[in-house]
């Protein structure tokens, strides 16, 4: 038999939204993901797949996931993180809202790290700078 399952052992990057460092990982859309959610916000990562048959115990399988999902919440934060200042900062001006919490303000948020990547793609093509066009554009997803 294998080792029972020890506790995840990661750095959790803060939410690119609402800068909060505790997330909780829990059932994505089926019992066949996972998914890690900001305390903060609500804001959600990319869900990754558990495993559900093969060698192994299903507790190592869920433990897999959680880690995964650990990864993929890390995976956008160091290049969305000036993006989510300024977006935060532009919600708050025009809103006149301080508390940028909830689905309207995580909506409002991504909409505008959407049209700020854009531009940043588009420009950084513009002067022919590859390595910011790679770090805006994220990573297809790993089958």
């Amino acid at each position: 038999m294998g080792q029972a399952p020890g506790p995840i052992e990661a750095t959790v990057m803060p939410c690119p939204f609402c800068g909060e460092k505790s997330i909780t990982i829990h059932e994505g859309s089926t019992f066949r993901w996972m998914v890690a959610e900001c305390n903060g916000c609500g804001a959600t990562c990319g869900e990754v797949r558990v495993q559900t048959a093969g060698q192994g115990l299903p507790a190592h399988w869920k433990m897999k996931a959680e880690q995964d999902a650990v990864d993929e919440w890390n995976k956008r934060v160091l290049f969305d993180e000036p993006l989510r200042v300024i977006a935060v900062e532009a919600i708050r001006e025009v809103t006149g809202c301080p508390d940028i919490k909830g689905n309207e303000g995580k909506y409002l948020v991504d909409v505008l790290m959407q049209k700020a990547r854009e531009i940043t793609i588009h420009n950084a093509a513009e002067t022919g700078d590859a390595q910011t066009v790679e770090a805006a554009v994220p990573p297809p997803p790993v089958a």
